[in-house]
């Protein structure tokens, strides 16, 4: 974790990752807080053949390939699982197949997708059968603020967005989750979650920030995912609202290790890292930790670890999260409490080395796995596999 990101790719061979198909029952014990095993993710099913840098959203075509975006690339990607092909369409530009960002995906009514370019207010339609069949414009909100969040943030009826309010005197601040209707450009409020406030005083930074994650289902619900007792609460849809019971868990002081963790990881993922040592394509220096921990001040710091990142996370069609556990200073395995519609941690999964969930599918969840440079790897794991 925490390293710069390189901006090459190389065959999928060169990766030291072998290739499988299972998702296997591992002899680890119970798993933190209840009493049912854990399963690591060993190997996928599929997995794209080329590296990637920052995989922003994905989405299942009738046929089974896989519309990506990713937020670095002025792109549409086309994964065909089956023939191990990643095709790119368009480039970077304003006229047709032409794009100055494609980020969400927003499904459309035959099985295609509109994604989603905010500085040209449109959406490049992508046909059921993979083709780009033309652009619709969007109408922007009248609600100033909105950003989308960080990929699957659709429900059916239009773009989840979030826009912040004013925060207290606290760094705790309420944000407004809002259903944003790209036809009429109508912004209804949904909801709060708790998020943090930055431009603070001194480096206006938020160490170790606790607060509210939150999704998005496809028939109309939304859920929060509680950070302060570690619950989940649907709202709408059609199973209604539910309140989960709070999710057994071990709250643990953050160590010295989680800080240099997280402030490695920060500096990584800035440009400013440049300015406190960062060594370019290799990482950050040990030496621009050190000198930003210096600077940071220690009373900042929570006194216990968050469990989540307070951030947009997918769901599946039936309403299933994989929440990412954090934990900074580990960067052997990533782990997933499973929580299910009714708000249950119904298991965990645990992926070596570093993972993150970007989407889900019909049967499928789709991770991408971190190398040591930082290129992203995706993959296509079965939800009900092992």
């Amino acid at each position: 974790m925490g390293r710069t990101k390189g901006s090459g790719r190389r065959p999928i061979e060169s990766w030291a990752v072998t290739a499988g198909l299972v998702l296997a029952t591992a002899a680890v014990g119970p798993a933190p807080g209840f009493g049912q095993d854990r399963r690591v993710v060993a190997d996928a099913d599929a997995r794209a053949p080329e590296g990637l840098i920052h995989v922003f959203d994905v989405g299942e075509l009738p046929d089974g390939r896989v519309v990506v975006t990713d937020s670095r690339e002025p792109a549409i990607l086309v994964w065909d699982p089956a023939a191990g092909t990643l095709e790119r369409i368009g480039r970077e530009g304003q006229g047709p197949r032409e794009y100055l960002g494609a980020f969400s995906l927003v499904p459309t009514a035959d099985g295609g997708f509109g994604v989603y370019d905010a500085r040209q207010a449109r959406l490049t339609i992508v046909s059921a059968d993979g083709a780009v069949t033309g652009v619709e414009s969007f109408v922007r909100p009248p609600t100033s603020g909105l950003a989308p969040p960080r990929g699957g943030g659709t429900d059916g009826r239009g773009l989840i967005a979030l826009r912040s309010v004013d925060p207290d005197r606290g760094l705790r601040r309420a944000s407004v989750v809002y259903r944003w209707n790209l036809a009429t450009g109508e912004a209804d409020s949904l909801g709060v979650v708790m998020t943090y406030a930055r431009g603070q005083e001194g480096r206006g930074i938020t160490p170790m920030p606790r607060g509210d994650a939150w999704t998005a289902g496809p028939d109309g619900s939304w859920a929060r995912i509680v950070a302060d007792d570690y619950h989940v609460e649907w709202t709408g849809g059609a199973r209604g609202d539910v309140v989960g019971r709070p999710i057994p868990h071990e709250p643990r002081a953050p160590t010295d290790a989680d800080r240099d963790a997280w402030v490695r990881q920060m500096l990584a993922r800035s440009p400013a890292s440049v300015s406190f040592g960062g060594e370019g394509g290799g990482g950050v220096s040990d030496a621009a930790v050190r000198r930003y921990r210096t600077e940071l001040d220690a009373d900042r710091y929570p006194d216990r670890l968050p469990l989540f990142e307070p951030d947009f996370v997918p769901s599946s069609p039936r309403g299933e999260i994989w929440l990412q556990r954090l934990d900074l200073s580990d960067d052997t395995r990533t782990v997933f409490d499973v929580i299910d519609r009714m708000g249950r941690r119904t298991g965990q999964r645990e992926v070596p080395g570093r993972a993150r969930v970007v989407g889900f599918g019909a049967e499928a969840v789709y991770l991408v796995r971190i190398d040591d440079v930082d290129l992203e790897w995706l993959e296509r794991v079965p939800l009900d596999a092992g």
